[in-house]
């Protein structure tokens, strides 16, 4: 009889397959947080490099300039030594950068707000802080924020109020009447720079806007090219507004001024629904893609208000799209919003352009 093999192969048993993975999970447990760690301190090493270098730019520029008097100018200093501010997240999870007005210097801060970076000390209520998104909590009271691309963040950074810089386009696509993006606070400053709020919704009666101030004065809002616009495939959308402005009880006046900035939308593009507020525009581009827009009793979709609220517009600078605000043209075009509610500042007369099939109607000096 011939000898039978064996063919059995010895496999690996319950108790040692349990020591394999508990092996592996030791080493995990242990290398996992280690390299974590590497990850963490390589960021936040590359974070302080760029904060230092921001604070290079920063001194070359006021050595040339002097010291700056705003968040705003500070973000075109370093923007203009080659930093692009929506570009600057610090990569360290949670951590950001600030300016401290005081002492004209970037600090780094880790997300406790505590200081990583800095040149000497600060007082926390000095800083404005250089870009943040919807992943990173400021602190109560933060008011000075540049914004990256975050509809979400726009929105809690304008009802804080302060000096707000849009650092990149903003696509908004939902809005209700809770979730607009509100200026509720004294003294705020918008500016758009080259960016812009897009407003891409569709919906009806939903009177959706770029930005709503209510009850907050001394509003300013620039820009450069950037502003409030709308989706290209949205221009005769007439429920997009651009900027609507609301007093409620018009116990208190409230002033807002528009000094630049680029406005074009399908609705009202600058429209005071509210009571006793004054808005001045001494700059910027103001055109409404719907020329024939009713709502609200007025003709005018560019500038219009409510009826007999004691609402006006001083117009000392500005460029008007098809929108005549000539003494003549006023006449004519808004007669249903009263006398005396767009005037020209003294000093100050309406030229016209053409460009293309349209008019330009711009107010300059004397």
């Amino acid at each position: 009889n011939k000898k039978m093999r064996n063919t059995n192969k010895k496999g690996f048993t319950i108790v040692e397959l349990v020591v394999v993975v508990a092996v592996i999970a030791i080493l995990a447990a242990v290398l996992i947080p280690t390299v974590s760690g590497i990850i963490k301190k390589a960021n936040i090493a590359s974070d302080t490099a760029v904060a230092k270098n921001m604070n290079a730019a920063l001194a070359e520029y006021t050595a040339e300039n002097g010291e700056p008097e705003s968040f705003t100018e500070v973000l075109n200093a370093i923007e203009k030594y080659g930093f692009v501010i929506s570009s600057l997240n610090a990569k360290a999870n949670g951590n950001l950068y600030a300016w401290d007005k005081e002492n004209n210097q970037i600090v780094y801060l880790d997300s406790e707000f505590k200081a990583i970076y800095q040149n000497v000390d600060f007082d926390f209520d000095d800083l404005c802080f250089v870009v943040a998104d919807s992943s990173v909590q400021l602190p109560d009271g933060s008011e000075s924020v540049a914004l990256t691309a975050d509809p979400t963040y726009l929105k809690n950074a304008l009802a804080a109020g302060g000096d707000i810089a849009i650092a990149d386009d903003i696509k908004v696509t939902g809005e209700t009447a809770t979730d607009k993006n509100f200026v509720a606070a004294d003294n705020a400053v918008v500016n758009f720079g080259d960016n812009n709020i897009v407003l891409d919704m569709s919906g009806e009666g939903a009177n959706y806007s770029g930005l709503w101030i209510e009850d907050a004065s001394n509003v300013v809002i620039n820009g450069k090219n950037g502003g409030i616009t709308v989706a290209n495939d949205q221009k005769d959308n007439m429920e997009l507004y651009g900027i609507v402005l609301e007093n409620a009880n018009g116990a208190d006046p409230i002033t807002v001024t528009i000094s630049g900035g680029k406005y074009a939308v399908g609705g009202q593009v600058v429209y005071a629904r509210g009571y006793n507020i004054t808005v001045n525009i001494t700059g910027g581009y103001f055109e409404s893609f719907n020329e024939d827009n009713v709502y609200y009793g007025g003709i005018c979709p560019v500038l219009n208000a409510k009826n007999g609220a004691n609402n006006k517009f001083v117009l000392s600078g500005g460029t008007f799209v098809n929108f005549d605000i000539s003494e003549d043209g006023l006449a004519d075009t808004c007669a249903k919003l009263g006398n005396d509610v767009i005037t020209i500042a003294d000093g100050y007369k309406v030229v016209e352009e053409a460009h293309g099939t349209d008019t330009w109607y711009i107010v300059v000096p004397k």
